[in-house]
């Protein structure tokens, strides 16, 4: 009877031991992504190419490119919409990194209004954030108008082609400088290897999207 127990008690410390061991090498495996690895495209690849949905969800006449380009310690990313074919708005926004976080330097814009409109961030804005297991971060960020953006940051899981996949949702709001909170949400979602995947908007609890990844691409003409 007593071999018999320390047999059943082998076997299921045995057991015990492998589950710490397989929970132990996912938390770690997990732990160990860094705010690039969710943020930018796969290595090798610098454009990514985005489709604004119309409301029948095919593909309406306005696109989105991006363009990365790694600058010593930071990046550049060119961020370019298009209407038929003609941009609309370029931004070029100068990010650094962190482990756990992405933060935006400066940012230079351009529309059919204003050309070249320059702003720096110092301290720098925090634009994502990678959360622990179960966390939900927040933070906030008021602007020269004392409009306040508020940021929330969580994972998020889901089939993608019938496959289980995760990635970092960042939602966004609005208090206007007399405090009121506007009646609007962004939401981002951020994939390993692809960067931004999807963006979507929320008014009066409708929510529809703004811009999904379509492709990543190499351009070779973009230099250093």
């Amino acid at each position: 009877m007593t071999i018999l127990l320390k047999s059943r008690f082998n076997k299921q410390l045995s057991l015990n031991l492998f589950i710490v061991l397989i929970l132990s090498t996912a938390l770690s495996a997990f732990a160990q992504k860094s705010s690039r690895d969710y943020f930018l495209p796969a290595a090798k690849k610098n454009k990514a190419i985005f489709n604004m949905p119309d409301h029948n969800s095919k593909q309406s006449e306005f696109a989105r490119v991006m363009y990365y380009l790694k600058k010593e310690d930071h990046y550049e990313i060119t961020d370019t919409i298009k209407y038929h074919n003609k941009s609309t708005r370029i931004e070029t926004r100068t990010v650094e990194f962190t482990p756990t976080e992405v933060h935006l330097i400066k940012l230079i814009s351009t529309t059919d209004s204003e050309s070249n409109k320059i702003t720096r961030y110092d301290p720098p804005k925090v634009i994502l954030k990678v959360p622990g297991i179960g966390q939900i971060l927040t933070w906030s960020y008021k602007d020269s108008l004392g409009r306040k953006t508020n940021f929330a940051a969580e994972w998020v899981k889901f089939k993608l082609n019938n496959v289980n996949t995760r990635a970092i949702k960042i939602t966004e709001t609005i208090n206007l400088s007399n405090g009121l909170l506007f009646d609007g949400k962004r939401i981002y979602y951020y994939m390993e290897g692809i960067g931004l995947w999807k963006m979507e908007g929320e008014t009066r609890n409708l929510l529809h999207v703004i811009w999904e990844f379509e492709k990543l691409e190499y351009n070779s003409t973009i230099r250093k």
